[in-house]
């Protein structure tokens, strides 16, 4: 199996299996599962590269796209190239066409992602630090 069809199929389960979580929490897990706040910013007072992803996602799951993007841009970010890949892997297949988005291009999308989670960090913290004194 060649790294394309093994990032697909990767990608094609992960999404699946987070996909089944998000379900199972929206209707029912809610009630009996308690999502603690961050151990990190409550032990430093800095808010940790993840700060605000979860209520970003809850957010997208309420398709509130403005408010998930100002809770952690990365999440609207991910789920759209997330989306974007699969269905574009997805039409490569269906069609047997020969003209493919080359990998170089998703692992750019990576790296702008990486950039973004890193930036989102520095400047909350930044605004963080600046609103206390």
């Amino acid at each position: 199996m060649n790294n394309r069809n093994y990032a697909y199929i990767v990608s094609l389960a992960a999404g699946g299996i987070l996909a089944a979580g998000l379900f199972f929490y929206y209707t029912a897990g809610h009630e009996y599962i308690v999502i603690p706040g961050c151990v990190i910013y409550r032990t430093t007072g800095i808010w940790c590269p993840a700060c605000g992803g979860t209520r970003s996602v809850l957010a997208l799951l309420r398709r509130d796209l403005i408010q998930s993007f100002l809770y952690h841009p990365i999440v609207p970010y991910s789920v759209f190239l997330y989306t974007a890949y699969i269905l574009e892997e997805t039409r490569e297949r269906l069609c047997r066409s020969t003209k493919r988005v080359p990998l170089q291009f998703w692992r750019g999308c990576v790296w702008i992602g990486l950039v973004i989670l890193a930036a989102n960090t520095v400047l909350r913290n930044i605004f963080l630090f600046c609103s206390q004194n």
